[in-house]
């Protein structure tokens, strides 16, 4: 028998960012910067990883984001294909500071998973809040959005 949907909605998985040709600029000069130091001090391991680094930022702003359905169930929460229990879920809270910052965020008891962030599109903080509490507790305290978040929108990474 499949659970009750309780809410569902539509996501990206990730934000996509306009990046102009001053942001390509401004990377690529700091890549071959850090990439001449490298060289430079014959740090082989560090240009590695500089160059790594570039080759995941390219893959990732040519691929489009995929569009993720999140629904919260009788049982757990479905984000795509991946379903969390409520057994494994701490807690939750809502970031809203619209337009730049519309999550909830569910903390894990998974130390390697820790907090999933799940962008909230058009559905209101009041229309989940009680759905998700009556089967989590929600951090009311912390109402900020994660730190690699905050660094991610920063850089348009």
């Amino acid at each position: 028998m499949e659970p009750q949907v309780l809410i569902a909605w539509e996501f990206s998985e990730r934000p996509h960012y306009e990046r102009g040709l001053l942001w390509y600029g401004i990377s690529a000069g700091l890549g071959i910067a850090l990439l001449i130091y490298a060289v430079a001090t014959a740090n082989f391991l560090f240009a590695l990883l500089i160059l790594l680094f570039a080759l995941v930022i390219y893959l990732n702003a040519a691929a489009e984001p995929r569009v993720l359905r999140m629904a919260i169930t009788e049982r757990g929460i479905q984000i795509g294909r991946e379903f969390l229990p409520f057994s494994s879920i701490e807690s939750f809270r809502v970031v809203y500071e619209p337009p730049v910052v519309q999550s909830v965020y569910l903390r894990t008891r998974d130390l390697f998973k820790g907090e999933v962030g799940i962008d909230l599109s058009d559905v209101l903080p009041e229309e989940i809040r009680p759905i998700l509490g009556r089967f989590l507790k929600e951090d009311r305290i912390n109402t900020q959005p994660t730190a690699s978040d905050f660094i991610g929108r920063f850089l348009k990474l």
